[in-house]
C-alpha cells in the first residue's frame, strides 16, 4: 500500500512540474500517432541550459515491395500473390498516411497562433518531402546593473517539427521515414547554480526493490559489474576494438571506473520483465519529477533496445558527484537490467553482460560464458 501511494504522489508532482505544460492540441496529436503504428520516445532533462526540457517524439517506418511476376508459377498464382503483397503494402501505409494527414491538419491550424511557422511540401516525380514546424517563446524580464536597456530572457519555449522522405527502395517498392519531435523548455525554479546531484542512494531506495521479487524466478540472476580503463590505455568501438559504446571527456585524464549491480531475467519471462519496465519507468519519472534541483537526463523508449544499453535515468556528474545509470538491454538470452555507478568516462565493453570484469582491455569472463576456441 505505502509503494502504490508513494508512486501516486511522485505522479502527482510530475502533473505538478508541467504547470506551464505543452499545448494540449499537441498532446492529442502525440496520442493520435502512437495509434496509428508511431514508435513514442520521451527524453526530459534539468542539465541543458536554465530551464525544464521535454522532448517528445515520435517516428514511423515503412517498406513496401513490389510484386514481380514469376514464370514458373501459374497466372492464377502469380496474380494471387501480387494481391497479398499489395494488400500488406497498403496495410503498412495506413498508419503513415493517417498520421501526415493529422500532422498536416494540426500545424496548419496551430501556425496562426505561432510565434513563428514554416509549412513545405514538395511532390516531385513520386519523390515526396516533407517538412513542417512551429515556434512558440515567452520572454521575462531579467535582472541588470544596466539602467539603459530591459534585458530579456526565455521563460518558454515550444517548439513542433516534422520531416518526412520517401523513396523507391531495391525491391521495387517505396521505403517512407516519418519524424515529428515536439520540444518544451521552462525556466526552472532552481538556478543552476543551486542544482544538486542526482541523490544516487534515495533514487535506488525508490526503484530497486522492485527488482527483488523478480530475482527468485527461476535462472533470475544478479552480477557485479566492473569496468575499468586507467590513464594510458585505450580501446575502440571497432571490428577489433573490445568496446560496445565509448564516451570521452574533454581534458587530458580519459579514465574511467564503472561499478554497481546487472541483474538479468531469463527470456522465457517476458510478460514479466515487460511489466517491470512499466513499474520502474513509472517510479523513475516520478522520482526526477519530483526533484528539478537536482541533475538528470530522463529518456523513455520501447522497452529493451537491441543493439545498445538503452539509459532511462541518467544522474549527470555535477559538483564533483558520482554519475548515475539505469540502463536495460535484451539479448537473445534475456532481458539486462543494470544500476550503475560511474566516474571518468564511460567505456561499455563488447558483450558486458558475460563479463565479470574489463579491465585495460583484460576479460574476465563468467564461468560458463568464455568465448568459445
Amino acid at each position: 500500500m505505502r509503494r502504490i501511494l508513494a508512486i501516486m504522489l511522485l505522479a502527482a508532482f510530475s502533473v505538478a512540474a508541467l504547470c506551464q505544460g505543452p499545448s494540449k492540441q499537441l498532446q492529442e496529436l502525440e496520442k493520435y500517432l502512437k495509434q496509428q503504428g508511431f514508435t513514442p520516445e520521451h527524453k526530459q532533462s534539468t542539465v541543458w541550459g536554465e530551464g525544464l526540457t521535454h522532448q517528445w517524439s515520435l517516428s514511423h517506418t515503412v517498406y513496401t515491395m513490389k510484386a514481380y511476376r514469376d514464370e514458373s508459377k501459374s497466372e492464377e498464382e502469380n496474380q494471387r500473390i501480387a494481391h497479398h503483397i499489395d494488400s500488406i503494402s497498403t496495410l503498412r501505409r495506413q498508419g503513415m498516411v493517417k498520421g501526415i494527414d493529422s500532422i498536416r491538419l494540426a500545424f496548419t491550424r496551430l501556425g496562426a497562433e505561432a510565434s513563428e511557422s514554416h509549412l513545405y511540401e514538395n511532390h516531385r516525380f513520386g519523390i515526396d518531402t516533407i517538412k513542417y514546424s512551429l515556434i512558440n517563446q515567452e520572454f521575462e524580464e531579467a535582472p541588470s546593473s544596466s539602467t539603459d536597456t530591459i534585458p530579456l530572457r526565455q521563460k518558454r519555449l515550444e517548439m513542433a517539427h516534422f520531416d518526412y522522405h520517401n523513396y523507391f527502395n531495391q525491391d521495387g517498392g517505396e521505403e517512407a521515414w516519418g519524424l515529428y519531435t515536439h520540444l518544451l523548455s521552462v525556466r526552472n525554479s532552481v538556478e543552476w547554480d543551486d542544482m544538486q546531484p542526482l541523490d544516487i542512494a534515495a533514487f535506488e531506495a525508490l526503484v530497486l526493490p522492485e527488482l527483488k521479487p523478480m530475482m527468485k524466478l527461476k535462472g533470475a540472476k544478479t552480477y557485479p559489474v566492473h569496468w575499468q580503463h586507467d590513464e594510458g590505455f585505450d580501446d575502440e568501438v571497432s571490428e577489433n576494438g573490445g568496446l560496445q559504446q565509448k564516451t570521452t571527456q574533454w581534458g587530458d585524464s580519459h579514465t574511467g571506473l564503472t561499478t554497481g549491480t546487472h541483474y538479468f531475467i531469463p527470456l522465457k519471462y517476458e510478460t514479466e520483465a515487460n511489466a517491470l519496465y512499466q513499474r520502474l519507468d513509472s517510479l523513475a519519472y516520478g522520482y526526477i519529477s519530483a526533484h528539478p534541483e537536482q541533475a538528470y537526463v530522463y529518456e523513455f523508449t520501447p522497452p529493451y533496445f537491441p543493439i545498445n544499453l538503452c539509459d532511462m535515468v541518467k544522474g549527470v556528474e555535477h559538483k564533483g558527484s558520482d554519475e548515475y545509470y539505469l540502463s536495460f538491454l535484451r539479448t537473445q538470452e534475456g532481458f539486462h537490467i543494470l544500476s550503475l555507478r560511474n566516474k571518468g568516462e564511460r567505456w561499455v565493453p563488447r558483450e558486458w553482460w558475460k563479463l565479470k570484469s574489463y579491465i585495460n582491455g583484460k576479460k574476465t569472463y563468467f564461468k560458463g560464458m568464455e568465448p568459445k576456441s
